[in-house]
């Protein structure tokens, strides 16, 4: 899939790949906070649901940009409360039933200024500074912030894809790098 690289969201209809020799399916989704409007948000999220209704298993991966996270992260929040919404599970307030979804969620930051283990290890700092004040806040629940807290404790369930200026397809080591956390994570059954 191409990643957009601007302001306004891109993704409309959500895209599904089937790779040939796999038995499994990429589906790219538009985002959670689309720029366009109510209606685009509403329509999306009709499309997710209709899109995923009939698969048994999924893993996700959550895609943040690199700048929102720099500016304290409203991204951040709006995309962990409009999947916490998507999925409808938060409401469970034992945690140990949260650690199948936990192994299943990967995050890609995209539009890095560059990518290697500074830039990984400040982020993930950033983001956990991010949920922990949202948290404070009341904007976040408790739940929300145990499974958001594992994910972007873990090195292994965070990527970056540090290409800014370049539209088009992932290539080279940080395709190579994306692929390999997500065949890492977890299949989570949906119920």
């Amino acid at each position: 899939f191409s990643i957009g690289h601007k302001q306004k969201s891109e993704t409309l209809y959500p895209s599904v790949y089937s790779p040939l020799d796999k038995d499994f399916s990429y589906i790219d989704n538009p985002g959670f906070a689309d720029t366009r409007g109510m209606y685009t948000v509403i329509v999306n999220g009709y499309f997710r649901e209709q899109v995923t209704k009939d698969i048994e298993e999924l893993k996700f991966v959550i895609l943040l940009h690199y700048a929102d996270i720099m500016n304290r992260g409203h991204q951040v929040r709006e995309s962990i409360v409009f999947f916490s919404d998507f999925l409808g599970i938060f409401d469970d307030q034992e945690l140990e039933n949260y650690e199948n979804l936990i192994k299943s969620i990967g995050i890609v930051i995209s539009r890095a200024d560059k990518n290697d283990i500074e830039i990984k290890q400040y982020v993930q700092e950033l983001l956990l500074e991010i949920l922990h004040e949202e948290k404070r806040k009341n904007k976040l629940n408790f739940i929300q912030e145990h499974v958001f807290s594992k994910i972007f404790n873990n090195t292994d369930q965070i990527e970056i894809f540090s290409t800014p200026q370049h539209e088009g397809l992932l290539s080279g080591n940080e395709k190579e790098n994306i692929e390999n956390m997500i065949n890492k994570l977890s299949y989570i059954e949906k119920d």
